[in-house]
């Protein structure tokens, strides 16, 4: 089952190399931050509090101990981002809308994840999975830097567009092109007209064949142009300023005996994310208000004698990010305080949490992690290298207007 799921996992990172043609949506640098409820509730996520970001379709973050090498990753989550996924909103222009519809359905995503935890007592290992959701309320604006950036690649897409439409009448004069169209024009005069399936195809084949010649010819008349916009495309990343607010919620459940057929609800909660982003070569400050239903463990009870049925617990709590002037790395502190809100016995604790991130550009992250979890002990966790957490986006693509 591992070598399975690492063949699966590479096979997607293998993907992540998308190029677009001339005439479709420019490939872009969007994924900046993980972003995965799921990866919350099985306690594997690279911090507890998380910056707002622009999202590609789909993305995928694999997180282990690895053992001095010797174990693969034992930790998966997935996220959909569905305005994006069904190519309900694929312009780059859009990402600039702060309207509250516009961000809510473009920043809506689904979350699914799973762990293998080992059971000391037993000796036994088995799985919990977790399912969820997150949007924001309301995001910070483009930077004045990310304003013109987009205005260049706008200004180089125009030129572009308006030098492939001249040579339009070229392509129409081509006799392959002619052939095609009469052809069309025949089978639309004909019973059924643009409704039959004949018709159909012939003008797929049409479009396709016009579409082809029409990008050979841009390409060879403006090599030079095409190679800016895509050295400009492959260098654009969103930089936002401003206060933003984000709510993310979701459910998880345990498999104890490994059999699909028994679970056990594990944990559920709600949470709100809030505070103002800097932009690069800024701080950003963040803040956390968590509520979560029967966790998996109570944290603070280091007796383990108080009943850990129907726990609630709240947290609070706060995180400070730098990033480099080129938006590529950053480091940030958290710490968040948990109270255990119906059973007054059990004292408080607190999660501090040091993390530092790398864009690797083509929506890929690494990030690394250290810091102590509510129950005390350090932690450190990672894909493949103890502490390295790797994050890949697929789907970034967008049309530049």
């Amino acid at each position: 089952m591992k070598k399975n799921r690492f063949v699966f996992f590479t096979l997607l990172l293998l993907c992540c190399k998308l190029h677009a043609q001339d005439t479709e949506p420019q490939q872009l640098n969007l994924l900046k931050a993980p972003a995965s409820p799921a990866a919350h509730l099985l306690n594997f996520a690279t911090s507890s509090i998380d910056r707002p970001t622009d999202l590609t379709a789909f993305w995928l973050t694999a997180n282990n101990l690895t053992g001095n090498f010797t174990k693969l990753p034992n930790s998966y989550a997935i996220e959909l981002s569905p305005s994006t996924l069904f190519k309900t909103d694929l312009s780059l222009s859009g990402l600039r809308s702060v309207k509250f519809t516009d961000v809510v359905r473009q920043t809506f995503v689904l979350s699914a994840g799973f762990k293998l935890f080992d059971d000391t007592v037993t000796s036994t290992s088995y799985y919990k999975t977790a399912v969820g959701f997150k949007f924001m309320l309301a995001r910070p604006e483009w930077s004045a830097q990310t304003n013109a950036k987009y205005k260049v690649l706008r200004a180089l897409q125009k030129e572009l567009t308006q030098k492939v439409g001249a040579n339009s009448d070229a392509i129409d004069s081509m006799p392959a092109i002619k052939q095609l169209l009469a052809e069309r024009t025949a089978l639309r005069d004909e019973p059924g007209g643009t409704t039959s399936k004949a018709y159909k195809e012939k003008d797929a084949e049409y479009q396709e064949l016009r579409k082809a010649m029409r990008e050979k010819l841009s390409k060879e008349k403006n090599e030079n142009l095409h190679r800016q916009i895509k050295e400009k495309a492959k260098d654009f990343t969103i930089e936002r300023v401003g206060f933003f607010a984000e709510l993310a919620g979701g459910v998880s459940v345990a498999f104890p005996t490994n059999d699909f057929n028994y679970s056990v609800t594990d944990k559920s909660g709600l949470w709100l994310t809030a505070g103002h982003e800097g932009g690069n070569d800024k701080m950003s400050a963040l803040f956390l208000a968590r509520y979560l239903y029967q966790p998996e463990s109570v944290y603070a009870d280091s007796t383990g004698k108080i009943p850990a049925k129907r726990i609630s617990t709240f947290d609070m709590g706060g995180r400070f990010i730098y990033t480099s002037p080129d938006g590529k790395f950053s480091v940030s502190a958290e710490a968040i305080y948990r109270s255990v809100l119906n059973k007054s016995v059990i004292d408080p604790s607190w999660r501090t949490v040091f993390n530092a991130g790398y864009q690797l550009g083509g929506n890929q992250q690494v990030t690394f992690t250290f810091g102590r979890d509510f129950n005390g002990f350090v932690e450190k966790g990672g894909n493949l290298v103890a502490g390295i957490n790797y994050l890949v986006g697929l789907g970034g693509q967008r049309f530049l207007n």
